[in-house]
């Protein structure tokens, strides 16, 4: 299972568990895909596999802000149907050059062959305390240039951090830009994701 979404079958307890290689925190992990009706079964057996290794489930928010250090963005949250795929980053994780027709190829095609997006979702590091909140305004001097998304405070970058769609050409790492929270103008500092690459410990700084 070393390659991007390859997957294999597996029996757990005679019952079957497809396992597909994917990350929600940037760490090495797994999808593990099974009837609906066996999945708070399997959910207790991985618990009770773990509770002898001493592991333990992560909790949401634990969860959400290893994801945001990891530059992962989510559906629903970071991104939805409205949104070009090379506009968040995942376009060299979930396509495929060499395979056959897809969903969506021709836009790809024709934003390799002629340009770039008009907004991309880069990460902003905070100055400060304060941390943003999904829907808060991005402004570089004086005119809006897009909006946050997700946000949390990084224990490991020490600093709250966002993602959020910054328009064109102002989406390149080490731009300087405000988050609008209420009265305040928060100091930002664009990045190229990922904040935090858990398994080298490299913690990118602005």
């Amino acid at each position: 299972l070393n390659q991007l979404l390859a997957h294999v079958p597996v029996v757990v307890d005679g019952s079957p568990v497809r396992v597909v290689p994917w990350s929600l925190t940037g760490e090495p992990g797994a999808l593990l895909v099974v009837l609906a009706e066996e999945a708070a079964w399997l959910w207790e057996r991985l618990k009770e596999c773990g509770d002898a290794h001493g592991l333990a489930p992560v909790g949401w928010e634990a969860l959400d802000v290893l994801r945001l250090e990891a530059g992962i963005p989510w559906y629903g949250i970071d991104m939805d149907e409205t949104n070009l795929l090379p506009e968040t980053g995942l376009q060299e994780r979930a396509v495929s050059d060499t395979k056959g027709c897809y969903v969506g190829q021709e836009v790809i095609a024709r934003l390799q062959t002629y340009g770039s997006v008009s907004r991309r979702l880069m990460g902003l590091v905070c100055h400060g305390s304060v941390v943003p909140q999904p829907g808060d305004a991005l402004r570089k001097d004086g005119e809006s240039v897009g909006q946050v998304t997700s946000a949390c405070l990084s224990p490991a970058v020490k600093a709250p951090i966002a993602l959020g769609y910054v328009k064109r050409p102002v989406y390149e790492a080490g731009t300087t830009v405000e988050v609008l929270r209420g009265s305040q103008a928060i100091p930002a500092t664009l990045v190229q994701p990922p904040f935090v690459r858990h398994q080298t410990s490299d913690i990118r700084q602005p």
